[in-house]
């Protein structure tokens, strides 16, 4: 192999969605510090934190009724809104910066009583990233190679201060004991190294594969360049998709200016009218 691009890192190490409940809630709290800089944010949002905490605690007492249009057809449909789906939703935002960007409006909206703009755009976002995933062989991988090594008794600490709690992983590790399973040969997690020049992308409001994934997975890779960017899970900018060419045709870290980087622009955050 010439060169190698790796994106949204995931280290040998790592046990799926064990670490979900962490790393969304990092990005989110990523996300309310960004809010907090920025004026206009702050002004229309300054409690982002406890009014997730509000929201939340109120759909645990009662799920709400929600009304909203099919995301295919756009006939009205009505749900049950639960705090796990509320979380999960709100994790799914947290997967492109432009979503995320509209979370502290739909929370305001929400926490006012309005439950309907968040659901819509939680169920439209969702269903987005179900259709590009394959869940039977989602599930064929992770189970096996991520939820067969959990350890029940490492959920709660795992999951401990999180906004979506231990809904997720222990939702897969349900999945997971009726899904059939492969064999994993005994070597298979075992450390390798490779000297292929590669470059390696992370998104700073990555809710799934943070960062620090990133950092993990560089040990094995000495010839590694790892390029933290403003985003969430998958980052799309003309700056990075110039830095990968540059690093295709060259086959070569040694020189690779990435200093556009700390120029990309977040975008904005949206407020009320």
């Amino acid at each position: 192999m010439r060169a190698a691009i790796l994106s949204g890192l995931v280290p040998i190490s790592d046990t799926g969605p064990l670490h979900h409940a962490a790393a969304a809630q990092r990005a989110f709290d990523i996300l309310v510090s960004q809010c907090q800089a920025d004026s206009a944010c702050n002004a229309a949002y300054p409690h982002l934190h406890e009014d997730l905490a509000t929201i939340l605690l109120r759909l645990r007492d009662r799920p709400a009724k929600v009304t909203v249009g099919h995301p295919a057809t756009g006939a009205p449909i009505e749900l049950s809104l639960r705090a796990s789906a509320f979380g999960d939703g709100l994790r799914v935002m947290l997967y492109s910066a432009q979503s995320a960007r509209r979370i502290p409006l739909l929370m305001k909206r929400a926490l006012a009583g309005d439950l309907r703009p968040f659901a819509e755009a939680a169920l439209h976002y969702s269903r987005d990233l179900r259709n590009s995933v394959r869940v039977g062989l989602l599930l064929s991988v992770a189970c096996p190679e991520d939820v067969a090594r959990i350890r029940p008794e490492e959920v709660a600490r795992a999951t401990a201060g999180s906004f979506i709690g231990d809904y997720r992983v222990r939702g897969q590790m349900a999945a997971c004991s009726v899904w059939p399973r492969g064999t994993i040969p005994k070597d298979y997690f075992a450390p390798f190294r490779s000297e292929v020049p590669t470059l390696l992308i992370s998104g700073n409001l990555d809710p799934v594969t943070p960062p620090e994934f990133g950092e993990e997975t560089r040990k094995a890779l000495p010839n590694s360049l790892h390029v933290v960017v403003p985003g969430g899970h998958v980052s799309n900018d003309s700056c990075l998709d110039s830095i990968q060419r540059r690093f295709f045709a060259t086959a070569s870290l040694a020189d690779l200016d990435t200093s556009c980087v700390a120029q990309i622009p977040n975008p904005p955050f949206a407020v009320p009218d």
